[in-house]
């Protein structure tokens, strides 16, 4: 090949690189841009959206078991109350707390609570409330709450439960933190936009092991160790993090994560 040849190779390869090198710039651009313009389009869609913030404020004791299928029934458990395995194996155990959720955004939110959570009267005639309310046609309008409307600025109590059965509330031991993997809700917070925002928070039940009835009668007791009243070290609460996604992102869009 000659010189002139070789020069005009060279040439069109170096063209050819630089054409590749400003595709390749304007394809960066071009992804820039659209990034830019979705950070914008989310950081407006986060400042006028809802925005649900939990708080646990204290445990509902003692643990119990149901009598009927509604609140109005239950037996609580004592120190006392004694389980045989294989016998009531299956026997489902509730720990239940208190939670207070607020709408710090402003936008009303839509909340869908989840089985066996419920938004409780700020006051009872009685007092301050310790659990839902005993008569069945109160705790039946309660639990016919599905979904609550909560306006910017306002905030309501929740009553939270969770259940196990007997033979998983069985314990090899028990210390000052429950051992027991938590009993999760998931609350779903969202607006009425088009371009805007569903909220997903877990609410966390952790209660402690039954453990051995130390009598050699093959008895599962709650651990005597635990306060006769309600107290921080009984049923621990804790709110996980919220789990926002944006209608805008189309079908499957990407879940981001951010403190409650």
């Amino acid at each position: 090949m000659s010189l002139a040849e070789n020069l005009v190779a060279a040439a069109t390869l170096a063209l050819a690189a630089v054409g590749a090198v400003q595709t390749w710039v304007t394809r960066q651009a071009v992804v820039a841009t659209r990034k830019d313009v979705r950070e914008a389009r989310l950081a407006r869609v986060d400042a006028t959206a809802p925005r649900g913030t939990f708080l646990a404020t204290d445990c509902s004791w003692p643990p119990h078991t149901p009598v009927s299928s509604d609140f109005t029934g239950r037996t609580d458990l004592t120190h006392e109350t004694a389980y045989v395995l294989p016998r009531d194996a299956a026997m489902r155990v509730y720990v239940a707390g208190h939670f207070e959720m607020v709408n710090e955004g402003r936008a009303t939110a839509l909340v869908t609570l989840p089985e066996d959570v419920i938004v409780l009267p700020r006051s009872y005639p009685d007092g301050p409330p310790t659990d839902p309310p005993c008569d069945l046609e109160t705790s039946q309008q309660l639990r016919s709450v599905k979904v609550r409307t909560l306006r910017p600025g306002e905030s309501v109590p929740l009553w939270v439960r969770g259940a196990r059965p007997v033979g998983e509330w069985v314990g090899q031991g028990d210390g000052p933190v429950p051992s027991l993997p938590p009993l999760v809700k998931t609350l779903v917070v969202e607006d009425t936009f088009a371009d805007g925002v569903v909220d997903r928070t877990e609410l966390e039940l952790r209660g402690h092991p039954l453990v051995p009835s130390g009598r050699d009668d093959g008895c599962w007791i709650m651990n005597p160790l635990l306060p006769g009243q309600p107290s921080a070290a009984a049923v621990i609460l804790t709110v996980g993090l919220t789990q926002r996604v944006y209608r805008g992102d189309g079908p499957s869009p990407a879940w981001k994560l951010q403190p409650s």
